[in-house]
Order: structure tokens, then C-alpha cells, then sequence
């Protein structure tokens, strides 16, 4: 039995049953089935999906309109798991060649990576609040937002927004006292600065009068803030200076974090430039913006190559240039058809390969002072 049976055509037909009869309508048997269903297969939505017959995206919708769990499950797709995960990449990046100098700090890499998660979380908070207060996603092709499914208010996320900013405040604070203490009070002010600036990015990206995200510049803000920022200041925290060679890496994290942009403003760029939203494939056009995507999501290898060579690495290293190969299929297909592109799967696939990239590098380098 599939969740088709339960389609509005069915449901039209059918005879609608009360506590006096069964004690059941057919609403509470969908969200019924849908609920055991869910939980005996562990939460596994992929699987789940595919016994019910529906998409995932589907099926998330109804988990959070239906359970407990779902109002969690909520805010956990407000928060967006596979863009924090893809906020560790810099982090990691900028570890590795302080790991290769014998420099890493495990409390501040682990302060580091979560002050990333918290940093990325009121992004993309601030990303539901500013398109819904201007009605930028009601008619969006990716996955739809709890907010505008009426599951969380904008009371309720302007509240978060709140929290998440100050939560985020503190555990910078703890971490740049690990990485300084009191004898680097330069240092400390700085990071301060950069930290509060930051925070300030990411709720300006979407909200206030004039978000720079509305206005084409995300890429750049991309760039800055998910390569430069991260990577250099990753290996700052750690070994107490800037490194030219470090450039290099971050530049090419901070390209692959642009791909990841480029692929969701490719998705939205009908309901973007109906709704006056500014963003690079708009600018671009459909052609050039293929174009675009397919330079930016190849050229970090070739980065990461010249950084290896540079830095004479072992060969063990040069498999990550070579984990582009893997981006390839979609490429293609991209380019012989951008409107029949799977805009969603790639999304996913390209946030994956950026945060292995630099899992990689990372593991790489640990496994060399293991041994």
C-alpha cells in the first residue's frame, strides 16, 4: 500500500469517518502511516519515501506537519544540515597546513568548527525571515521552508535569530580566549571585530532594507567570508600568523562554497527575477551562467594542484584535484540541457564533494604525523 491511495481524488470519493465510526478519517490515516512507517524504518526518509511512493521532499513536508517530531524536524530544515556541514570545510582546510606545522589546537579547531555551524545557522535563519517578510519563496522550486508552510512564525524565527546571534557571540568569545588568552590582546580585538562583522554578514545577506544578497553580491560574500575568512583565519587561530601559500587553498574552498551558491540561484532564477531579486545568473543569462558554474566548479582543483606542487607535498595528496572527476556527469548534463537539470540533486552532491575535499586534505595530513 502506497501514500497514493490517499491523493485529494481518493480522498474526495471517500466516506469520511468520525470518532462514531471508526474513530479515524483519512487524514489520521495518512499521517498514521506515515508516521509508523517513518519510525520503523528508523527515520530513514530516503527509504521511507520510496516505500510510501512520495518524494522526500513531499514526505518532510507531511513529518512536520504531522508529528512532534516533525515540529523538531522544523526547525532542523531551517537550519539546513548539509550547509552547516558545508561551514566546517574552511575550518578544516585552515587546519591542515597548521597540522603539518605541528601547531594545531584541538579545543580551538573544535570552537572553531562550531562557532562555523552557529555562524551558518543564523544565515540561513535570516535567509527564511528576509523571504518571507518580502515573499521571495512562495512560488520556489526547491524544497519548501517551514515558515512558509505556517510551522514556525516569524515571531518564532525572529526570536531564534536572536538567540542563535548570542550563543554564537559567547562561543567566539571562548574560542578566541583559547587561541589568545590575555597575551595577544591585538590579536583578541581583531578577531573580535572580524567575528561581530561576520555575524552582521549573515543577518544582512537577506534581511534589513537593502540585503546585499538581493543585489548580486553573494558570490563575492561567498567568497570572502567561506574561503578567505575561514581558511586564513582557521590557521591563524592555530599558528599566530597569515601564510601567503594558505591563500591558495582558501581561494579554492572559497570558489567551491560560490558553485554551491551558483547551483541554488541557477534553481530560483525564474521566481528570483520575477520577485526583483538581483542575483549572478540573472546578470549572467541561462547560457553564460552555465558557463560560469562549470569554470568555477573546476577550477579549485586546479588551485589545489598548484598549492600541492608548491608545497611539496606527498602524491597521496593529489587524489583531491582529482575528486572533480566526480562532478563531471553533472556538468554534462548540465550543459546539453540547463532546464531539465536536476538543480536539487546537485545542490546536495556539490555541498557533499566541497566538505570532502576538505575532510580529505584534513585526513591526509593527520594520517601523515600518525605514522
Amino acid at each position: 500500500m502506497t501514500l497514493n491511495a490517499f491523493n485529494p481524488s481518493v480522498e474526495k470519493h471517500a466516506p469520511v469517518m468520525d470518532d462514531t465510526s471508526y474513530g479515524m478519517t483519512l487524514k489520521d490515516a495518512e499521517k498514521n502511516l506515515i508516521l509508523k512507517t517513518w519510525k520503523k524504518n528508523k527515520g530513514d526518509v530516503k527509504k521511507t519515501s520510496e516505500i510510501l511512493g512520495i518524494s522526500e521532499t513531499e514526505l518532510r513536508e507531511k513529518l512536520t506537519a504531522y508529528s512532534k517530531e516533525g515540529a523538531d524536524l522544523a526547525w532542523l530544515l531551517t537550519a539546513r544540515p548539509k550547509t552547516l556541514l558545508l561551514a566546517c570545510a574552511g575550518i578544516l582546510t585552515g587546519a591542515a597546513p597548521a597540522l603539518r606545522e605541528d601547531n594545531l589546537n584541538i579545543p580551538v579547531l573544535l570552537l572553531s568548527l562550531l562557532t562555523a555551524v552557529l555562524l551558518q545557522s543564523i544565515s540561513n535563519f535570516c535567509n527564511d525571515y528576509g523571504d518571507s517578510v518580502k515573499e521571495l519563496d512562495e512560488n520556489r522550486i526547491g524544497p519548501k521552508r517551514a515558515i512558509h508552510l505556517n510551522l514556525i512564525t516569524r515571531n518564532e524565527l525572529k526570536t531564534m535569530i536572536v538567540i542563535l546571534c548570542a550563543v554564537t557571540a559567547a562561543v567566539g568569545v571562548i574560542l578566541l580566549y583559547t587561541a589568545f588568552g590575555t597575551e595577544r590582546p591585538v590579536d583578541l580585538w581583531c578577531f573580535l571585530i572580524l567575528g561581530a562583522l561576520s555575524i552582521a554578514a549573515a543577518v544582512a545577506y537577506t534581511v534589513g532594507q537593502k540585503p546585499y544578497g538581493y543585489i548580486g553580491l553573494g558570490d563575492i560574500s561567498v567568497f570572502l567570508f567561506f574561503g578567505l575568512l575561514a581558511v586564513e583565519g582557521s590557521y591563524y587561530l592555530h599558528t599566530g600568523k597569515l601564510s601567503a601559500s594558505v591563500f591558495l587553498p582558501a581561494s579554492a574552498v572559497g570558489i567551491m562554497c560560490m558553485s554551491v551558491l551558483n547551483i541554488n540561484n541557477m534553481r530560483d532564477r525564474t521566481t528570483d527575477a520575477q520577485k526583483h531579486r538581483v542575483t549572478l545568473p540573472i546578470l549572467l543569462g541561462e547560457r553564460l551562467s552555465v558557463v560560469y558554474h562549470i569554470l568555477i566548479t573546476l577550477l579549485p582543483s586546479v588551485i589545489f594542484f598548484l598549492y600541492l606542487s608548491q608545497n611539496f607535498y606527498s602524491s597521496a595528496f593529489y587524489v583531491i584535484p582529482l575528486l572533480s572527476v566526480l562532478f563531471l556527469p553533472d556538468l554534462v548534463s548540465l550543459a546539453r540541457n540547463s532546464r531539465a537539470f536536476n538543480y536539487n540533486r546537485a545542490l546536495g552532491r556539490v555541498s557533499a564533494l566541497t566538505l570532502l575535499t576538505s575532510v580529505v586534505f584534513f585526513g591526509f595530513q593527520l594520517s601523515e604525523k600518525m605514522q
